[in-house]
């Protein structure tokens, strides 16, 4: 799994094509009991969005927006949003 730098951070590791690799990130602060509660009753979501800029092995830019819902906090899975999610 190659490198990754989060919020500004920068990778130098060469993916190809078809590709998985995964991060993680730290909230900027902790939930509250009152947090949790919200979203076990599901009157909240967790929604994560975030731009990943990369250059290919032509040395063209490019960027990818993507959105992810976290509608059910039993579960570990994250959906994408129904906007918000695209790539050049």
């Amino acid at each position: 799994m190659p490198d990754i730098k989060i919020n500004g951070a920068e990778s130098l590791a060469v993916m190809g094509p078809d590709a998985v690799t995964s991060s993680q990130i730290a909230l900027g602060a902790p939930l509250t009991k009152e947090d949790v509660t919200h979203l076990k009753r599901k009157e909240w979501v967790s929604v994560t969005y975030g731009v990943l800029t990369y250059t290919d092995v032509f040395d063209a830019a490019h960027e990818t927006r993507f959105c992810l819902i976290w509608r059910d906090i039993t579960g570990r899975a994250l959906s994408p949003c129904d906007k918000w999610n695209e790539a050049n």
